[in-house]
């Protein structure tokens, strides 16, 4: 009863997690399937934890299964070790977000938010970035111009 034991409490954490439990965290690989190249060993565990839901079902729901036929002491390694990845953050899923979550979008590290933090363009581009008092000095200069033709 250990794989039984083992799963039921993986999946039991994924039903905290998206209401659904197993289930709905390999639907959740499946429809995030696109992210699968940020996660290092994404494909391995979507296969096995397919296989153990399978292995589940069977052992619940055909006769001639059980854990004696069906399981290795492996199987509950992995699987508590995957209940483990999920706790730490470190499984597949929790990996693809943090490698998808846009630089632009977190907070600027340090106690207080620069003006260069939210001015700055991409690394990416380019040009030289610009800063805030040069931007600032634009904006008011094409305000200036356009003020000053509508008046002439």
């Amino acid at each position: 009863m250990e794989f039984m034991s083992a799963y039921k409490h993986l999946d039991n954490l994924c039903r905290d997690i998206n209401g659904t439990g197993l289930t709905g965290y390999i639907e959740d690989m499946e429809r995030n399937h696109s992210d699968a190249y940020h996660v290092v060993g994404w494909e391995n565990d979507y296969k096995q934890l397919k296989h153990y839901r399978w292995v589940r079902n069977q052992i619940a729901h055909e006769n001639y299964a059980d854990e004696s036929n069906m399981c290795e002491p492996r199987d509950v390694e992995w699987l508590e070790d995957f209940y483990n990845r999920i706790m730490n953050q470190t499984d597949p899923l929790a990996l693809a977000r943090k490698a998808t979550v846009q630089p632009t979008l977190r907070e600027p590290s340090g106690p207080s938010k620069s003006c260069t933090s939210v001015c700055k363009k991409p690394k990416s581009s380019h040009r030289q970035p610009v800063g805030c008092a040069a931007a600032v000095y634009i904006v008011l200069a094409v305000l200036a111009l356009f003020i000053l033709f509508l008046f002439i």
